[in-house]
């Protein structure tokens, strides 16, 4: 099957949110595989919280990488002196 056959029959959107009742059913499936939370976990919370710690994250390579850089500059000055 072509890409001009197979794309016409794909999902509308990505995941469950293509489905009428999707984050019903998603939020469903979270308190099944959370169940040790109080039940307010919510599928835009879990999102929230995902893209919280992946800015956390990004920051914190910019940081590392920064000390990294300024190190190699110390480096570089000390074997050209």
């Amino acid at each position: 099957m072509h890409g001009q056959e197979y794309l016409p029959r794909t999902r509308r959107g990505e995941g469950l949110s293509w489905l009428a009742a999707g984050t019903q059913l998603y939020e469903s499936c979270l308190r099944w595989y959370l169940p040790s939370t109080s039940g307010d976990v919510t599928a835009s919370t879990l999102h929230r919280l995902g893209r919280d710690s992946v800015t956390s994250l990004l920051s914190r390579i910019d940081e590392v990488s920064d000390v990294n850089r300024a190190i190699k500059i110390m480096y570089d000055n000390d074997r050209r002196e």
